[in-house]
C-alpha cells in the first residue's frame, strides 16, 4: 500500500504549560492513491473546553453526474470510534467490504501519527499536570508553524504528492463539526 500522509495542527499556548500547547485542531489524512480512497482522524475544538474526535472517509468520484471537471472527494464523517475499529464501524462509513483491509491499515497509520504528535492529558510523557480530557502537542513539534489567531498553524505534507486527485483541506475540515477549520 502506497499511502501519502498529510498532517495539520492548530495549537494555542496556555498558562497551564510552558512546553505543551492546547490542540484546537489536529487532522491527519492517509491517502491511498491507487484505490482513490483517503482516511482521516480529525480532532476539533467544540467549545466549552471539549475536543471532538471524528473519523473521515473519502472516496474519489469521477462520475458523469459530478459538476467538477476532474472529479471530487466524496466525504463521510462519523464520531471517532477508537483504535480497534470493527468491520461494522468501517462499513457504517459507506465502505464496501473490498476496502476493509485498506481502511484498517490507513486508520492505523492515522492513529500512529496521532500518537507520535499528541499527548493526552496526564500522560507520563508530559511530565506535567494537564487536563485529562484534552490533547496537547509539544511546542518543539511546531517548528516552522505560522502564528495566527492566537496560536500556531502547521502544515506537513508528503515529499511527493499525487496531484491527479487534488484535495482541498478546507473542504474536508469544514465538513467536520467544530469551532475551527483548516484552510491550508
Amino acid at each position: 500500500m502506497s499511502c501519502q500522509i498529510k498532517i495539520r495542527v492548530f495549537a494555542t499556548p496556555t498558562e497551564q504549560s510552558h512546553n505543551y500547547y492546547y490542540v484546537n485542531g489536529f487532522l491527519v489524512i492517509c491517502i491511498e492513491c491507487e484505490a482513490g480512497l483517503a482516511f482521516g482522524d480529525h480532532l476539533k475544538y467544540q467549545g466549552g473546553g471539549v475536543q471532538g474526535e471524528y473519523a473521515v472517509v473519502m472516496k474519489w468520484d469521477e462520475s458523469k453526474e459530478s459538476t467538477e471537471e476532474e472529479g471530487y472527494w466524496d466525504i463521510g464523517i462519523k464520531e471517532f470510534f477508537g483504535t480497534e475499529s470493527s468491520d461494522e464501524q468501517l462499513l457504517s462509513l459507506g465502505l464496501g467490504r473490498d476496502y476493509l483491509e485498506t481502511a484498517h491499515k490507513c486508520f492505523g497509520a492515522c492513529l500512529q501519527k496521532r500518537r507520535e504528535w499528541l499527548t493526552h492529558g496526564n500522560s507520563i510523557e508530559a511530565q506535567e499536570i494537564l487536563p485529562e480530557d484534552s490533547y496537547w502537542v509539544h511546542k518543539d513539534k511546531l517548528k516552522g508553524a505560522e502564528e495566527d489567531q492566537g496560536g500556531y498553524w502547521l502544515k506537513v505534507d508528503p515529499d511527493y504528492e499525487d496531484n491527479s486527485r487534488p484535495m482541498d483541506i478546507s473542504y474536508v475540515s469544514g465538513d467536520v463539526p467544530g469551532n475551527m477549520k483548516f484552510y491550508l
